[in-house]
């Protein structure tokens, strides 16, 4: 913008609002959330263990071996819960967006109208000395 052009407070906004570093944040959040829900979600990797035991009767041939499994199972459905509550968590963080550019525009409009009244004031001062 020419420095001799007058700013609106739309002008303003929009420039503050367009900064594309403000979606990027949105964006990451919500990937955050997406991230973190399907990290938690995650069935565990079944365990598998093997076992030697020697029997005192003969050392040579009297051997056991045993193997084992074991993987644990979501009886109680958390990990549907916690997915299910992704939308309403997703929709938090939209909101929360929206709570930072409201306030955003709040602070440029607060900026805006006190550089407005300053100009005023200068001008009226020049006006009247």
């Amino acid at each position: 913008m020419a420095a001799s052009q007058e700013w609106t407070v739309e002008m303003a906004l929009e420039r503050a609002l367009s900064n594309p570093d403000l979606e990027t944040l949105r964006s990451s959040r919500l990937a955050s959330l997406r991230a973190e829900v399907a990290h938690r979600t995650v069935v565990p990797t079944p365990r598998v263990s093997l076992g030697h035991e020697q029997i005192l009767t003969d050392p040579l041939t009297d051997r056991e071996f045993t193997a084992s499994v074991a993987q644990e199972f979501d009886v109680s459905g958390w990990r549907g819960t916690l997915r299910d509550t992704l939308v309403d968590r997703e929709a938090a963080a939209a909101a929360e967006s929206e709570v930072e550019r409201l306030d955003i525009a709040a602070h440029v409009r607060l900026a805006f109208f006190g550089v407005l009244y300053c100009e005023r004031r200068l001008a009226a001062i020049d006006g009247w000395v």
